[in-house]
């Protein structure tokens, strides 16, 4: 067993792994895909967060590479947006070509499409908790596609990481132990993080804030535990006092007519 750490800077990387980190993660900003998508249009999940969450460039990632070359340590870029689209593949081989160039060996995906793209390049393919391998069955598959290694999604039970790791051998898995405090599965999240209102999905569950069915009945205490958001839109008046519109799902079952509901904010609460 090993502990595998992120890291955003070369100047963090010894005093990491010297504290002892088996394996390295980490982003990296790409200039031509910020020109053409944007902040918030991320193909790897941190995106948004810059300099914060990324290392500045391909010439640090190598750094990076040769650092942790020396103390027998990986490293593994982060490419693993939930879904990308056919028109975004060429800019996936671009940065694909330019970690290669690099020393880059091991990248982590959660579109599956991207697992033969990686594999042209002679790639290790980790599968990202984003992927959401909750059984044996998508393991399997995973494995006949030549990957090396499964991040189980955070909120899986310990005796599901069990029976995965079981019947699915030969092959390399990690999960959890500490995160961002996020309480819901990222493989189902399509907000958008790092904006002028913070992260939207975390202001849910807070004092402060109602869940309400848009068929006017209330959620039940059960529902309300068990269900994450997967997307969320906000509106604003002319006072910019925002109510925030969040489509949610329960987590392991189904409550018929709970998949659209309202999570919203005091207005005095988010007034500017």
């Amino acid at each position: 067993m090993k502990i595998t750490s992120p890291v955003k800077s070369k100047e963090f990387v010894e005093r990491i792994i010297k504290a002892g980190a088996g394996e390295l993660f980490g982003g990296v900003i790409d200039p031509i895909w910020q020109n053409k998508y944007g902040k918030y249009i991320e193909f790897n999940r941190r995106g948004s967060y810059g300099k914060q969450g990324n290392c500045q460039s391909y010439q640090e990632i190598g750094e990076i590479i040769q650092i942790a070359d020396d103390y027998g340590v990986e490293f593994d870029l982060t490419i693993n947006a939930l879904q990308m689209w056919e028109e975004q593949i060429p800019y996936v081989r671009s940065i694909l070509e330019k970690y290669k160039k690099v020393g880059g060996r091991n990248v982590i995906v959660s579109d599956l499409s991207i697992i033969p793209i990686a594999r042209e390049y002679d790639f290790n393919v980790i599968i990202s908790s984003c992927a959401n391998v909750y059984n044996t069955y998508i393991a399997q598959y995973l494995k006949l596609e030549g990957c090396s290694k499964i991040i189980f999604p955070r909120d899986i039970s310990v005796q599901e990481m069990r029976n995965i790791s079981e019947t699915v051998p030969d092959m390399q898995y990690e999960m959890f132990m500490m995160n961002s405090g996020c309480r819901f599965q990222d493989g189902n999240c399509l907000g958008v993080h790092n904006t002028r209102f913070k992260e939207l999905c975390s202001f849910c569950g807070k004092e402060g804030w109602d869940y309400h069915r848009l068929d006017g009945m209330e959620l039940s205490s059960e529902e309300k535990q068990s269900a994450f958001i997967v997307s969320e839109q906000y509106q604003c008046d002319n006072n910019n006092s925002c109510v925030f519109y969040i489509q949610i799902v329960p987590e392991k079952s189904f409550f018929p007519n709970t998949s659209h509901n309202l999570c919203f904010h005091p207005q005095d609460k988010y007034s500017s």
